[in-house]
């Protein structure tokens, strides 16, 4: 054989190298080439247990909206940080957002009846006057005893919320809306007002209030 000839075949046998060698490298290059691929994106189905939480999240908010219960179906949408951007959850929200921002025309005549309650007074205070701050009408009302008290109280949605405003000790009383506080909530019903209170213990008392005769007080 010439030699070019020679030439020709080594060369050829370095390129095409052991065929047995290339058998056994051909699993770490598969196993190379699989490790460079991006893992597929897992698919996340919606939990069965979410969607009855949901479910009864909205039902419970749209039963309190429908009452007036504004501040308490807001609290209820609330509960749950996860699903706080819930399409159907933001939307309802937002509803009762709006409802608990409108001040309610009879918002005196709500905290009229709530400090009688609150205080257990036999007759209502008299009303002295509104100012606003933070955003608030807060209602001024003197006690009927002779201890010559004033208080403040103002409504937020379908709850109302109260201090002392002014006492012979006290210059300036704190709003009672400490976790520890009674929670003060009233509802419409035609021409009465019910003013509710709930207690730390789970109790709670009810009492009804003519809306004619609030009003009438307050002349």
């Amino acid at each position: 054989m010439r030699k070019p000839d020679l030439l020709l075949v080594g060369f050829l046998a370095s390129s095409c190298g052991n065929p047995q060698q290339g058998q056994e490298a051909a699993p770490v290059r598969q196993a190379q080439e699989k490790a460079s691929q991006p893992e597929p994106s897992p698919i996340v189905k919606p939990s069965g247990e979410r969607e009855r939480l949901k479910s009864a999240m909205l039902a419970e908010a749209q039963e309190a909206l429908e009452k007036g219960r504004y501040t308490t179906a807001l609290e209820i949408l609330n509960r749950f940080p996860a699903l706080r951007r819930d399409p159907d959850i933001a939307r309802l929200r937002a509803t009762a957002e709006n409802a608990a921002q409108a001040e309610p025309r009879i918002s005196k005549e709500v905290c009229q009846a709530a400090l009688k309650s609150i205080l257990s007074y036999s007759a209502f205070g008299k009303y002295l006057r509104s100012y606003g701050e933070g955003g608030k009408i807060i209602h001024v009302f003197r006690s009927p005893d002779a201890l010559d008290s004033t208080y403040k109280c103002y409504v937020n949605g379908d709850r109302v919320m109260w201090g002392v405003h002014k006492a012979p000790t006290i210059t300036a009383g704190r709003w009672r809306n400490h976790p520890a506080d009674e929670r003060i909530r009233y509802e419409v019903k035609g021409n009465r007002v019910v003013i509710i209170q709930e207690y730390s213990d789970g109790s709670q008392s009810e009492d009804i209030y003519d809306l004619s005769l609030l009003a009438s007080s307050l002349r």
